[in-house]
């Protein structure tokens, strides 16, 4: 029997260049609009978190022009229904209502135990029940709330960039500052800061609201790398006592004064926090 011999265009045949090229370009295609697409979100996502700063920026001032002081700060808060706050309690953690800085425990109290109480967390709730902010904060009452991990969001807005970045608010006894940084919850505390941002994150916020130098301006690196010695003078690691930890698992290249964006690894490895003057 004789076999029959297939036609040419019986035969099979494999991909031409052009068919190879083609699907290439749009395998290519695909990847790059992933990687925009990628990009546009995490613009959006920084916008979205410099807006809430500008934001909290104005409720405060609101807060004052109404009722004298900034939130947390109030004296006799219950007159004006809030929450009344025992000032013996206040006065024996250090806290002075009224006089202008937002105040948490002591500072030997704050390192030891991580927890921010009193006006730090009252300043959030205070904005909230005046109806100058929408997130929703519950009450933390006298002191500071035992709490754990998913009840963080309860007590402070959790930032727009996300990855578990919440807003602190605090004084360092001259000025207050809010915190942009990672903040957990521990054993009925508050485990912070948390240096959750990457330094390209940072750089971005920074440039979008400051001078985009870590170690001057209105918005400052602020880092911790051990929070139990982060006591309530939340300076104390910031830009100009870090210099030794240069290199490319951390925030700064101090070399040259400037975030650590210089290599892919290290500029999306999430080790910093902001601090941002309250103004």
């Amino acid at each position: 029997m004789k076999l029959k011999r297939l036609q040419p265009s019986q035969a099979e045949e494999g991909f031409t260049l052009i068919e190879l090229s083609i699907v290439l370009v749009i395998i290519g295609l695909i990847i790059g609009g992933v990687l925009v697409g990628r990009d546009l979100i995490e613009a959006a996502n920084i916008r979205a978190t410099v807006s809430q700063y500008e934001k909290f920026n104005t409720a405060a001032h609101a807060f004052q022009l109404k009722y004298g002081y900034l939130p947390g700060d109030l004296p006799n808060s219950a007159n004006f229904g809030f929450t009344a706050i025992s000032s013996v309690l206040l006065e024996g953690m250090g806290v002075t209502p009224g006089n202008g800085l937002i105040e948490s425990t002591n500072g030997a109290a704050e390192a030891s135990n991580a927890i921010p109480a009193q006006e730090t967390t009252q300043f959030w709730r205070q904005l909230f029940v005046a109806d100058l902010i929408n997130s929703p904060i519950s009450d933390p009452g006298d002191g500071p709330p035992v709490l754990t991990q998913g009840e963080v969001g309860n007590y402070f807005p959790p930032a727009k960039i996300g990855n578990n970045n919440f807003w602190v608010v605090y004084n360092d006894g001259s000025f207050n500052y809010y915190e942009l940084t990672g903040l957990t919850g521990v054993n009925g505390a508050y485990n912070y800061p948390k240096n959750y941002l990457t330094p390209l994150q940072a750089f971005a916020i920074d440039q979008k609201i400051d001078d985009g130098l870590p170690g001057s301006g209105t918005v400052m690196a602020s880092i911790s790398l051990n929070w139990n010695d982060y006591g309530i003078n939340h300076l104390a690691y910031q830009y100009s006592q870090i210099s030794q930890y240069n290199n490319g698992n951390y925030c700064l290249d101090i070399t040259v004064s400037k975030y650590n964006t210089a290599t892919s690894n290290a500029a999306n490895t999430p080790a910093c926090s902001l601090q941002l003057k309250l103004q």
